[in-house]
């Protein structure tokens, strides 16, 4: 009898002990199999919010436009190519793309309303000077510019609508700088602008400190000739003096010295060398003119778009970069292997 109370106790310590060992390894089972659910969640959601989500999300918007860091990636490698930029650095491009991508919105958007009706069949031309294809090929068989475009966008993804809304606002643009030359007569007030470049930041500080304190530039190029270069930019109309040098140049007077404009250690100063009241206005001087009130009609268009433009940080750029540089290389092999186009020095 004793023996059969110690069997059954015996039994039952067995039971109770597999049970904790059965319940045991089930919660091992739910804690690993919980745990790999919440990792894989976790890389899932790592994977979606710093690797999936940001070159998705839009960088530039431009009233129902939006561009994210693909689009961008997209325009930079096509306009590296087809807008004379081929030796453009393009981490200097990237800097500058929210700027085109607006003004040839402008011109699209309210240029338009100035210049009058573009048909299809000049825009369709003027893509064809953009994308270099002989015009001889073009006038025989149209087709070929259809054929080029979609080369294209199976290489870049870059539609042909968005090619030819670019092709447009060239037109655009030509037909403003034609507008607002008429306002200038044969001669107006003219001004000869020079630049003083000087290499080195603490050179560039004494001299701009000697001029504040009184002296004339003649004595400071005099006394700096071993430390500066004199550049000659050459006549300009009073006023409009043109979108390559800084707007406050635009007000200075004779002999009057701007403030220093930095890029890296170099230092670059402005200043009216002659002035000519009745000056002859030759073609360069016009075009400058006429680029000049082109910025200005951009200008004072932005209050009338709803322009949202957001920093882009350092690895979204180098996203861009890359794969605008992929892009490059793509679309300048295409190019050279068609024989429809002809291609300067600049995409070799």
């Amino acid at each position: 009898m004793v023996k059969t109370n110690r069997s059954r106790r015996s039994l039952d310590n067995s039971d109770s002990q597999n049970k904790k060992s059965f319940f045991s390894e089930r919660i091992f089972v739910i804690f690993t199999y919980s745990c790999l659910v919440f990792l894989a969640g976790f890389l899932i959601y790592g994977y979606y919010a710093f690797i999936y989500t940001p070159p998705r999300d839009t960088l530039i918007q431009i009233d129902s436009q939006s561009y994210n860091a693909i689009d961008i990636s997209r325009e930079m490698g096509f306009a590296s190519v087809y807008k004379n930029e081929m030796n453009t650095a393009l981490e200097s491009l990237l800097s500058r793309m929210p700027n085109l991508l607006k003004n040839e919105y402008i011109l699209n958007e309210f240029g338009a309303q100035l210049v009058g009706t573009i048909d299809e069949d000049e825009i369709r031309f003027r893509a064809v000077k953009l994308l270099s294809i002989k015009e001889d090929s073009y006038k025989e068989n149209s087709l070929i510019l259809d054929e080029t475009l979609s080369n294209i966008r199976d290489k870049s993804q870059i539609s042909r609508d968005r090619i030819l809304s670019y092709a447009k606002s060239t037109i655009i643009q030509e037909r403003l700088k034609g507008i607002f030359s008429e306002e200038v007569g044969t001669t107006s007030e003219l001004v000869f602008i020079k630049r003083i470049d000087i290499d080195g930041e603490a050179e560039a500080a004494t001299f701009f400190a000697d001029y504040e304190a009184g002296q004339n530039i003649s004595s400071l190029i005099d006394e700096y000739n071993k430390v500066i270069q004199l550049q000659e930019i050459g006549w300009r109309i009073r006023g409009y003096t043109g979108i390559d040098i800084p707007l406050d140049v635009n007000s200075l007077d004779l002999n009057k010295l701007s403030g220093p404009v930095k890029d890296g250690r170099k230092s670059y100063f402005y200043y009216f060398d002659k002035i000519n009241k009745d000056g002859l206005v030759t073609e360069p001087i016009l075009d400058s003119y006429s680029k000049m009130q082109i910025y200005n009609f951009i200008q004072l268009q932005i209050p009338n778009i709803n322009y949202l433009e957001l920093n882009v940080d350092a690895s979204l750029g180098d996203y861009i970069v890359r794969e605008s540089g992929k892009l490059r290389l793509a679309l300048g092999e295409q190019a050279l292997e068609n024989i429809n186009q002809e291609w300067s020095y600049s995409v070799r």
